[in-house]
């Protein structure tokens, strides 16, 4: 590996030569990962020593979205990372993330979206960046029902993380707003880009990233299915569950 990262704009370039990055290490997910480049070897844990290089990566999980400098969220099949802002456009169009500020609308309308999912993003869309705990309030959920509902949109790109803040909780709490309000050029570029485009660009560069992920691996990573196989195109997505379109109080 390279020299240790020691500063945030040298964490920033890392992730967007890479594209596609891990925050720290996970177990059968051979991917490169944010903790291993600051210190500049691979292998070890944060959680096994907290040191000065796990405060970093602790410190710039928040600080490298807040500068609108990648994506971050639980999107690397629920494990947290990042996407660089070149290849977050190749995702957004690749994932079936509906486009523009008040996409998400056009997807609940179809089906494709929860009736709690679209409460939280209709909260969104009137208040623009809060931190998780005033939005689960604001949409008076509880805690295991505005979990599931903000998973679902995170999985779809509709959100992204822009900041923390810790005012109202005794640790940080993440500050949110909608992709398309935080990374307006990212939802520009994927509403022209084919989608056999963004397949392919997103293929080439996680398998660049990662050299020793098995195909099917891959595909479960970026929902494809395996390299070669025929995909079924955007918004090729489950409709949500009956019951949760009916949205039933958290």
């Amino acid at each position: 590996m390279s020299a240790p990262l020691r500063q945030i704009g040298a964490a920033a370039r890392y992730i967007n030569r890479t594209g596609f990055v891990l925050l720290m290490p996970h177990k059968g997910l051979p991917m490169p990962t944010l903790w291993e480049a600051i210190r500049g070897r691979p292998g070890g844990h944060p959680f096994r020593d907290w040191d000065r290089n796990a405060d970093l990566m602790w410190e710039w999980k928040d600080e490298l979205p807040r500068r609108r400098l990648a994506f971050y969220g639980s999107v690397w099949m629920g494990k947290p990372g990042f996407v660089s802002l070149e290849m977050l456009p190749c995702l957004l169009r690749l994932w079936g993330c509906p486009l523009g500020p008040d996409g998400f609308r056009i997807a609940y309308r179809e089906g494709t979206l929860s009736f709690d999912a679209n409460r939280v993003g209709e909260a969104l869309l009137r208040t623009g960046p809060v931190n998780t705990w005033r939005l689960r309030k604001r949409v008076g959920l509880g805690p295991a029902t505005f979990k599931r509902a903000f998973v679902e949109l995170q999985k779809r790109l509709v959100v992204a993380k822009c900041g923390s803040d810790d005012s109202d909780t005794k640790w940080p709490a993440e500050v949110v707003d909608l992709s398309a309000r935080v990374f307006p050029k990212a939802h520009a570029e994927a509403r022209t880009m084919p989608f056999l485009e963004a397949r392919e660009a997103s293929l080439a560069s996680m398998a660049a990233a990662a050299p020793g992920l098995a195909p099917r691996l891959l595909g479960r990573l970026l929902r494809t299915g395996a390299p070669g196989a025929q995909g079924d195109g955007p918004g090729a997505l489950s409709p949500a569950p009956r019951g949760r379109m009916l949205g039933a109080k958290g």
